[in-house]
């Protein structure tokens, strides 16, 4: 949903300042109701990202809790990585092609899986309880398998006092 820093605009930040935007991201979480989505297509992008949309069917609005994770993390990187509205699972990534077939055979064989996906999975409800804050001690350590920690924060859709 949100970025407090990423691989293109890194933001240091020192324990006291993450345990300071954990903080906050637990607030939100008090408030937040769990997200209620169902998969509304897959499709391959023009970068090589097999990727999952998602529609919201209940719960918290993806794009309130980035407008709040924008005013609670003011040390976040101002160009985000995902857009405000849209959500999606990353399901691959083709970072090269192979060698040996053509580049137009492999995109083809890639868009057909992706429809394929679509036609198999579309409609598939699922329900996420929380919000993870991970903090990567590698560059890309959640897509590239390094290594990171995720605190867990459950939406308990509080009403304020």
């Amino acid at each position: 949903l949100w970025h407090a820093s990423h691989h293109k605009d890194p933001q240091p930040a020192s324990r006291q300042e993450v345990e300071v935007e954990i903080a906050a991201v637990r607030q939100l979480g008090l408030a937040s109701c769990q997200l209620d989505i169902q998969l509304d297509r897959v499709l391959l992008t023009p970068g090589g990202v097999l990727m999952g949309c998602w529609q919201v069917v209940g719960g918290s609005e993806p794009s309130d809790l980035r407008a709040s994770l924008h005013e609670q993390l003011p040390g976040s990187p101002k160009k985000q990585l995902v857009d405000k509205v849209i959500l999606h699972s990353t399901f691959a990534r083709i970072l090269k092609l192979p060698s040996d077939r053509p580049p137009k055979a492999v995109v083809s064989q890639l868009t057909n899986v992706a429809q394929e996906m679509s036609r198999r999975f579309c409609g598939l409800k699922v329900s996420l309880p929380q919000l993870w804050f991970v903090e990567e001690y590698d560059l890309l350590a959640l897509a590239l398998g390094g290594k990171y920690h995720e605190h867990a924060i459950d939406l308990k859709c509080q009403s304020p006092a």
